[in-house]
């Protein structure tokens, strides 16, 4: 929901016949494009921030630790290699850090001749983590011998008169869709959606040990409840799916099992999940965003 951007002014290149759209890799590396006689003048792209760690759990206060949706402990800051106020604000992990320079340096080794002779702006929505990204970045766009350019990092924010591509407060003073809107997105029958991703669901609550007792006793459900018993109701925000209940909360903990692999924090998901699941689980969350994201468009 946030990026920092990059735009590049690249040599430019001559076109021919070329049938599919080409790629940002195919272009960066000087080929020819679809269009007779254009010339590339100019790229631009725009870039998620790197891994963070993960937003607390629903009606939680933090993502480590226990919650009330499981008796296990979650990872400490420290797994994560993150002070604990980093951790709690969302920041980059380490890994998120890195793995940002190691962009930055395949987009530099794309282009023909020095990175430092190319005319690049770099900008970065004003939230920590997306000039954490976008510093991350230019430290591998840019070699040592470019002498500073690291530092060229704009941040879109009233002093210096650009506003943020994306960020956590699209609706800021609108209303967004109404129930009715977003139903249209996948017919209306929430229930069907949450049964076609049951095994999923299920997966996820017996990782968990869910529900709780407390759990079950907040939604008025059996002692023994489970993710896929969670009522659901229209919550109105996008980045939630718009809707709370069993697909929310999977899709949560599905994306924070994810977060801890790709940030490197040992044994992830407690060692019970295999790359392979963690892939299928992860479609969890991917339910969630494109229903705040088809809707929201």
């Amino acid at each position: 929901r946030r990026s920092f951007s990059a735009a590049c002014r690249a040599p430019p290149h001559q076109a021919t016949g070329q049938k599919e759209i080409p790629s940002l890799p195919y272009l960066l590396s000087g080929h020819k494009t679809m269009y007779n006689n254009a010339t590339m003048v100019a790229l631009v792209a725009l870039i998620r921030h790197g891994q963070r760690s993960p937003y607390p759990p629903p009606g939680a206060s933090s993502a480590s630790g226990i919650n009330k949706w499981s008796p296990r402990s979650f990872p400490e800051p420290s797994a994560w290699n993150m002070t604990t106020a980093a951790f709690e604000s969302q920041l980059l992990s380490p890994s998120g850090k890195r793995l940002q320079y190691h962009l930055g340096a395949y987009f530099a080794s794309r282009f023909k001749g020095s990175a430092c002779d190319l005319h690049v702006s770099l900008i970065a929505d004003a939230s920590v983590r997306d000039v954490e990204s976008g510093q991350s970045f230019a430290a591998g766009f840019f070699p040592p011998e470019c002498a500073g350019r690291a530092a060229e990092l704009a941040i879109a924010n009233e002093s210096n008169g650009l506003l943020p591509v994306v960020n956590d407060h699209t609706y800021a003073g609108c209303s967004g869709p109404a129930e009715a809107d977003v139903a249209l997105s996948f017919g209306g029958q929430y229930e069907a959606m949450v049964a076609a991703y049951s095994p999923q669901i299920h997966r996820i609550s017996e990782l968990l040990r869910c529900c709780t007792p407390e759990v079950c006793s907040e939604f008025g459900l059996a002692a023994n409840c489970s993710l896929a018993d969670l009522p659901h109701s229209y919550s109105g925000v996008y980045y939630n799916g718009f809707y709370n209940g069993p697909l929310a909360v999977a899709g949560y903990f599905s994306e924070a099992f994810v977060l801890q692999a790709v940030s490197g924090v040992q044994p992830y998901a407690w060692g019970e999940v295999p790359l392979s699941e963690l892939v299928d689980l992860y479609r969890l969350h991917q339910r969630v965003m494109w229903l705040g994201s088809i809707s929201k468009g």
